[in-house]
This record gives C-alpha cells, sequence and structure tokens, in this order.
C-alpha cells in the first residue's frame, strides 16, 4: 500500500462515525475538504474492501421494503469489535444509540441473519431482518420513555403491514406492548444469546383465515336470508296478480278496485 497516510485516515473515518449512514462521495468530499487529501473514489472503494476482508467492519446495505430490493449508497458500517474505536480515540465517550445498534447488529449476524436498513419510504427501520424469505423488522433505542421518542420508535412500524413479526430494543426495564409489537430489553437479549422468532406471521396468517372464512360464511348467510325474502315477495306478487285478474273477470268494472285495495289491507 502506498498511501498508509490516506488509508489510515479513511479508517479513522469510518470507524468514528460507525453506524450512521456513509456513501464513498460523502467521504471523497470530506477528505478532500475536511482532512486536505485528494483520493479516487476507486481507490476509497478499495480501502473499504479491505476493512471488511479484515473483518474491521461489516457492510450493513440499504433494503428498500416496498420494492424488496437493496439499495445502493447510504449503507451504514459497523464495527466487528467495538472496542477498535477505544483503542483508536483515547478518552472518548460512548454514543449510546450507535453503541446499541452495533451490539445488536453483530449479535444478528452471529445468528445467520442477513440484516440490512430498512428503507420505507421517507422513514428509516433500523433492521430488516431475513433468514429463508422470513423477515422480521427491528428498532433499537436506549429508551421510549419519552413519549416523543416512543412515537419515532414506532412509527415505521405503523407503515408495515405484511404480519411479519417487529422488534423493539431498548435498555427499559419494564418493556411496553403496543400494537404487537414486541418490545424486549436489549442487555438481557444479549445475556441470554437471544434468538427472533420469525415464525410469528404464520400464526397471523392463521388468524387471517379464520377471519376470511367468518367473514365468507357471514356473506354466504346474508344472501341466503335476502333471496329467501326476494323469492317470497315474489310469490306475494305472483299471487297478487293472479287474483286481480281472475277479479277483472268476474267482477264489475266499479267494484275491482274496492276489492284490489281490500286484498291490499288483508
Amino acid at each position: 500500500m502506498r498511501h498508509r497516510d490516506t488509508f489510515q485516515r479513511v479508517q479513522d473515518y469510518l470507524i468514528n462515525n460507525y453506524a450512521a449512514p456513509t456513501n464513498l462521495s460523502g467521504i471523497v468530499d470530506y477528505m478532500k475538504h475536511g482532512e486536505g487529501v485528494t483520493v479516487k473514489r476507486e481507490t476509497l472503494a478499495n480501502y473499504v474492501r479491505l476493512l471488511e476482508s479484515a473483518k474491521v467492519l461489516y457492510k450493513c446495505p440499504r433494503f428498500d421494503l416496498r420494492s424488496r430490493r437493496s439499495l445502493r449508497g447510504g449503507e451504514k458500517y459497523y464495527l466487528a469489535d467495538p472496542g477498535i474505536r477505544f483503542a483508536r480515540n483515547a478518552g472518548t465517550r460512548m454514543s449510546y444509540g450507535p453503541a446499541l445498534e452495533n451490539a445488536l447488529y453483530v449479535h444478528l449476524r452471529s445468528k445467520g441473519y442477513e440484516v440490512s436498513v430498512g428503507i420505507i419510504g421517507k422513514l428509516e427501520c433500523d433492521f430488516i431482518v431475513r433468514k429463508r424469505e422470513r423477515y422480521a423488522y427491528v428498532q433499537v433505542s436506549m429508551s421510549v420513555q419519552d413519549p416523543n421518542v416512543e412515537e419515532r420508535e414506532f412509527r415505521p412500524f405503523t407503515k408495515l403491514a405484511d404480519g411479519y413479526p417487529k422488534y423493539l430494543f431498548s435498555l427499559d426495564q419494564l418493556p411496553m406492548q403496543r400494537d404487537g409489537v414486541r418490545h424486549l430489553n436489549l442487555m438481557e437479549f444479549l445475556r441470554t444469546d437471544g434468538d427472533l422468532d420469525l415464525s410469528q406471521r404464520l400464526v397471523g396468517a392463521m388468524a387471517t383465515t379464520a377471519t376470511m372464512t367468518m367473514v365468507l360464511r357471514g356473506l354466504a348467510l346474508f344472501f341466503c336470508v335476502v333471496g329467501r325474502i326476494a323469492g317470497f315477495f315474489l310469490l306475494v306478487r305472483r299471487s297478487f296478480w293472479t287474483n286481480v285478474a281472475s277479479m277483472q273477470k268476474t267482477l264489475p268494472k266499479n267494484d275491482l278496485p274496492v276489492e284490489i285495495v281490500r286484498i291490499i289491507l288483508l
């Protein structure tokens, strides 16, 4: 490697900005205007691949939930070992948001899941977890005791209606349950080597099938009753006009209206 100093600067940038949306063009601009170093985009891409191959960083791509496709650009990078950041930045204070995301990301990867950043229109879901065509949606927050934070963390879940499980991880000791979202304590989940349950959608599908069956039975009963009522009125109508036709032959014309009124009243 000819430009070790440039490589070190790129490495420090990625390590210090872990868990944040990143794109190569932004790093190129930062290196040029912030560090006074010019680096080609191709060279930068090679540096990033080296850090991934060395297991210093994990790349977490973006995944669009509407098109079910991975997106280019804006991916996040997580640290294989958070100690790397503190080893290179003595005295650095911990930022709990990225640190909690990083801990859960590494744990989920160790369980064999594919993990991506979820994009739902203009909203972002921290993680989309996939395994064998099954999904789970995950949000991570230090705490959701603040109503504003709670609303922010739950908002992406309101845009999801496909029945896959939804998880919210935080450090809250008394997790809350809301809108079918499983709220778990992250530290307890990691301590017990927890795993996600991706089979919940089957339960939802069974419930949906049962509901549809009840609806269809209700509709069948409704149309049966309507059909019988309609048949009854058709029979009455036919009998009425049969009587009128018979009276036209037997009664004088002046008495006919009176007799029709009598039949209706009876």
